[in-house]
């Protein structure tokens, strides 16, 4: 009830504010709901409105096209992590088209609940969440992203951002990286900057 009286209040502070429409989607959460059916139909009738539930690979897609809606991306060959909660898509694409689209079950949400580590986390436990993660992206996302990879064109070279957090809690861009090409699927799990031929820190 909470929940569906939340996202109807949402809705009708974004259809005053002049929305021209309004959509209600659920991702990862909504699809591991075991009252999925309850809550679709709590939040029609608290907001009018019905409740789209994206699949994991639909979820990707979007994903993708929001990046690609950027003129100047658009056109580029382009690896696309969205990390969320409950899941994380990898989209692999170029020329503005997604070549390949999958969302896996790992998400923050999912691997706080998993490690459960102590609050603040230690060295220890940094230690682990990356034992885990390397082992969940050998295990399962490696043997389909690597294939598709190898498919795309070579990545002009450009500059990411990388996002650190200051004392007060909000984020700042401390550096960025030169990107050179295309990281393998190992690349990517051993982490941005560790060991990664296509990656200068700058």
């Amino acid at each position: 009830a909470k929940t569906a009286a939340s996202v109807a209040k949402y809705a009708a502070k974004a259809a005053k504010l002049g929305a021209a429409t309004v959509r209600i989607i659920g991702t990862s959460a909504a699809r591991d709901a075991l009252n999925a059916a309850e809550l679709r139909a709590a939040i029609q009738q608290e907001s009018g409105l019905p409740m789209e539930i994206l699949s994991g690979e639909e979820e990707a897609e979007w994903v993708f096209r929001g990046v690609a809606s950027d003129p100047k991306l658009a056109r580029l060959p382009a690896l696309v992590l969205d990390v969320g909660g409950g899941s994380t898509e990898f989209i692999v694409g170029e020329n503005a088209v997604p070549r390949f689209c999958r969302s896996y079950a790992l998400g923050t949400v999912r691997l706080l609940e998993q490690m459960q580590p102590a609050d603040p986390p230690g060295l220890e436990a940094l230690g682990r969440c990356r034992a885990v993660l390397r082992e969940f992206l050998d295990r399962q996302v490696v043997p389909e992203l690597e294939p598709a990879l190898r498919r795309i064109s070579t990545l002009p070279p450009c500059d990411l951002p990388i996002p650190s957090p200051h004392e007060d809690g909000h984020g700042g861009v401390a550096s960025s990286l030169r990107l050179e090409r295309v990281p393998s699927p190992h690349e990517v799990g051993r982490g941005l900057g560790r060991g990664v031929p296509s990656l200068q820190g700058r």
